[in-house]
């Protein structure tokens, strides 16, 4: 339920609760993404903080760590499906959808208005959440987008495909509620809690932190989500949208004015490195790609470093921070992402207590990854710190 273009396998954090965490214990992802730490951490009887700065994230992380009511939620979903079959044919007022014309027919994007509109009227807001996180599960199903596509990309031979009804959305819709009853926990223990949030700022004790921050220049998170987020009401304009993806950790939206003239990370390594990229040592790249790419590069860094300062602050003597990351080539430019990392961390008053490899199988980004100058990321690192 919910997605996520690069969800890490759940026996990476269940490896690390079991070692580091007991029952009753605060677990905190500030990268929560789709929860998968959350789950594990709930499951055993772990209360979690999860952080995210993408609405779909914490909408689906949200959802997904809760006890919900099969009887409540369906009997809501009855209401809904009701009260929208019942308006068939009449028009709504559309909302703000990037060239919604183009991803979607007119009777799609009515019943999908149609839907929000009714879901939102629910009081309860684990079920609310619940049939919002299913009803942004159909939108790509319904839309011109071609299946398996992280990016938007629109279906091949597209003018063949049926064009879908109202009652074709309605049904949809349906199928995915009931598919998503059968999956819903409830057996997280009662005594603990979930708090989903948007901003560090926000954050209150913890005992554990794992998580997996985003990749260099690897998913634009916010971009992936747009179709989402926009027919969710979390975006209302192009302008929304690009304002949060600029925020996000490893974010292409830099403008020229705020580049860097001089790298200093720190590392002498890291910038020399950096050089390497912005000239085009190992692969010159399109025009001023090279210079993007050098600064995307950089910034990630500073911002990793910065939120390894922040986390070190806020952590308990002898606490344990898991870290699941793999390392990038920028432009034919190995950048060892996790060597960097673990020296910031060092920076910061952690101690590094583990150290290993875990080989990727079977997992892709569905993305093209077979470019001059890019390559797959075969395996990740996991680094355990510890407090000082």
């Amino acid at each position: 339920i919910g997605g996520h273009p690069a969800s890490f396998i759940p026996e990476i954090p269940r490896w690390a609760l079991r070692n580091f965490s007991k029952p009753g214990d605060v677990v905190l992802d500030p990268f929560c993404g789709s929860g998968t730490t959350l789950i594990e951490a709930r499951k055993l009887g772990c209360s979690v903080i999860g952080i995210d700065n993408n609405p779909v994230a914490r909408l689906i992380s949200s959802v997904k760590t809760r006890n919900i009511n099969t009887k409540k939620a369906k009997n809501h979903l009855e209401v809904v499906l009701n009260h929208v079959k019942s308006q068939i044919g009449q028009e709504v007022e559309l909302p703000y959808v990037t060239n919604r014309d183009f991803w979607f027919d007119l009777p799609v994007s009515h019943s999908l208005m149609k839907l929000r509109n009714s879901i939102t009227t629910i009081q309860d807001k684990e079920i609310r959440d619940l049939l919002l996180l299913c009803f942004s599960d159909i939108i790509r199903t319904v839309s011109h987008v071609a299946p398996g596509q992280i990016l938007q990309a629109r279906r091949p031979n597209n003018h063949k495909q049926k064009e879908l009804s109202e009652s074709d959305v309605i049904n949809t819709f349906e199928q995915k509620c009931r598919s998503v009853f059968k999956l819903l926990h409830d057996d997280f223990s009662a005594i603990t809690s979930t708090q989903i949030i948007g901003s560090m700022e926000e954050l209150s004790d913890f005992d554990l932190i794992i998580t997996s921050p985003p990749y260099i220049n690897a998913v634009d998170y916010v971009w992936a989500y747009k179709l989402r987020m926009h027919w969710l009401g979390m975006a209302n304009s192009s302008k929304e949208r690009l304002d949060l993806s600029s925020t996000e950790i490893g974010t292409e939206r830099i403008a020229k004015s705020d580049y860097f003239e001089n790298f200093e990370s720190g590392i002498d390594e890291l910038d020399c490195k950096l050089n390497e990229i912005e000239q085009g040592v190992n692969y010159r790249a399109g025009k001023g790609q090279n210079e993007l790419r050098a600064q995307v590069t950089y910034k990630y860094f500073q911002q990793m470093e910065e939120h390894l300062k922040f986390m070190s602050q806020r952590m308990k003597t002898g606490s344990k921070y898991c870290l699941v990351i793999g390392d990038s080539n920028i432009c034919k430019t190995y950048i060892p992402t996790s060597d960097y990392l673990i020296k910031y961390a060092e920076k910061n008053n952690m101690k590094k207590t583990h150290h290993f490899f875990v080989l990727l199988k079977n997992r892709t980004l569905n993305i093209s990854r077979d470019l001059e100058w890019a390559d797959k990321i075969d395996y990740e690192q996991i680094v355990v710190f510890e407090r000082l």
